[in-house]
């Protein structure tokens, strides 16, 4: 009751926070945890501290996209791996297969635990709300597409303090189709559809999330190949239409030839503007107004808004 109350009567202007529970959490507790991760990820997580998140891609044996996930140190508790897609035991699963001799426990936590992801906003917002937030709670920050999101991870039972303390903080409350109209307007890859074992780290513009110099991980070697002789074929990018597709993932067309694939595309609120996101050939000659998309027999244009870092 006294949320709402809150969020009936205060002002908000700092920014938008999403409840975005179905991620997968998973823990990891033991000696050796830390350096599973390193074997098995693509950024140097030894850098670690309880401060910080540390943002790393998992990878397959053909360097493509497990999962893209954030690292906490929770100190004897262990390690919180949070991830971006919605089974914790696929997450939980796939870490363990490389569990050997290692004294590591993985436990599925999703269920345990509230993710808030607290966007569209023009200031620093951890320092902000960190002492707003309940006991035990973790305020740690990701970056996709250059884009800053701050997650806050507390316990269940905390929940009405949790969202108490964000409204407190002047941040409004958003529904999750406000949120995809942010997340793919401003080119932020998400899971499944930009994120998944169809494309690698590289393509997706996660270039930030690979480290060149940590040594060997799963699908290292394919990763370290596709940088180096400069083979990268495709590259997720921004979009701009004016209709929708009718369905997702949409082929994208140059010339009647295949070129890309759309996978996620909203319409804007309170515009007739669409904003969409794809993968396409990154052959530069292509004239970035030249590309579409076919819907009922016609052809509907297709803008490249900005290329993926």
């Amino acid at each position: 009751m006294l949320v709402k109350k809150l969020e009936s009567c205060m002002v908000t202007n700092k920014g938008r926070f999403v409840d975005v529970g179905e991620r997968a959490i998973v823990s990891l507790v033991g000696p050796e945890s830390l350096d599973l991760l390193q074997r098995i990820s693509t950024n140097d997580v030894t850098k670690l501290n309880v401060d910080r998140a540390i943002q790393t891609v998992l990878t397959n044996e053909k360097g493509r996209i497990v999962e893209v996930v954030s690292v906490l140190d929770r100190g004897e508790e262990g390690l919180l791996v949070v991830g971006q897609a919605t089974d914790p035991l696929i997450m939980k699963k796939w870490i363990e297969q490389y569990i050997i001799m290692e004294d590591i426990t993985a436990a599925a936590l999703s269920d345990q635990f509230m993710n808030i992801i607290v966007f569209d906003s023009t200031e620093s917002v951890r320092d902000a709300i960190t002492p707003l937030m309940p006991a035990g709670s973790r305020v740690f920050e990701e970056t996709l597409a250059k884009v800053r999101l701050t997650h806050v991870i507390a316990a269940k039972a905390f929940g009405d303090v949790t969202i108490k303390g964000l409204l407190e903080a002047g941040f409004a409350r958003s529904e999750r189709h406000e949120f995809e109209e942010y997340r793919v307007s401003h080119g932020i890859p998400g899971f499944p559809s930009e994120l998944s074992a169809s494309y690698n780290p590289l393509e997706a513009g996660l270039l930030q999330l690979v480290s060149f110099t940590k040594g060997c991980y799963i699908g290292q070697e394919v990763v370290a190949r596709l940088d180096t002789y400069k083979k990268v074929q495709r590259r997720l990018v921004q979009l701009k239409m004016e209709e929708l597709p009718e369905e997702l993932p949409e082929e994208i067309y140059f010339d009647e030839q295949e070129w890309g694939s759309m996978t996620s595309a909203v319409r804007l609120r309170g515009s007739r503007e669409c904003r969409g996101m794809g993968y396409v050939k990154t052959d530069s000659e292509t004239p970035v107004d030249k590309l579409c998309f076919h819907k009922g027999g016609k052809e509907i244009k297709l803008v490249i808004d900005s290329l993926g870092s």
